[in-house]
């Protein structure tokens, strides 16, 4: 047991760890505040991700000539969006 243990923590990457603390978080969060209103909340958040993967398409010609560097006018279009539907989502 303790050799698998020791492989275990030999072998864990840092995004591991990462995720296994959110997910802890997640829980503890979820035993306060109650699992129908975090679930709710996540998929709020969801929701807003998916609604950016729509309308960046659709939103992207007419700010194309804006910046010269597409890459960051795909950034700054992408998080700029995602800002605005999330305070919308949020405000329901």
């Amino acid at each position: 047991m303790v050799e698998y243990l020791k492989d275990l923590y030999e072998n864990i990457v840092a995004f591991d760890l990462i995720y296994i603390i959110i997910t802890l978080l997640s829980l503890i969060k979820c035993s306060r505040k109650g699992f129908v209103l975090s679930i709710l909340e996540a998929a709020k958040w969801l929701l807003a991700y998916v609604i950016t993967l729509i309308l960046f398409p659709r939103i992207k010609p007419y700010v194309n000539d804006v910046i010269d560097n597409e890459y960051i006018l795909d950034i700054i279009l992408g998080v700029g969006i995602f800002i605005v539907v999330i305070f919308l989502i949020l405000m329901i």
